[in-house]
């Protein structure tokens, strides 16, 4: 929890990927961000498509003036779809 918690205390802003509700580290890297009043934005892979989230989390990127964005989401192990969406998401970002 404690590279978590510096993850959050580290960026300028956290992007985070859920398939649903956030739990386990993932809702904790949540209550990290709003006790610290660091921007977050939360992309629910199972209903946004990328495109949409690319779009969104760029939004985000420019109202917060992220310059080092946080990426959190669940563990492989918990959510196989995790890391591609993850992945597709992050270099749509860098394209835009």
């Amino acid at each position: 929890m404690q590279r978590t918690r510096q993850n959050v205390s580290d960026s300028d802003g956290t992007l985070v990927v859920v398939f649903g509700h956030p739990t386990g580290g993932t809702a904790r890297t949540v209550q990290f961000c709003r006790s610290m009043h660091k921007p977050h934005i939360l992309v629910d892979a199972a209903t946004m498509g990328l495109e949409e989230a690319v779009n969104n989390v760029v939004a985000f990127i420019r109202l917060h003036a992220v310059e080092r964005l946080n990426v959190a989401g669940p563990r492989a192990s918990g959510e196989p779809r995790g890391y591609a969406y993850a992945r597709a998401l992050v270099a749509g970002i860098l394209r835009a």
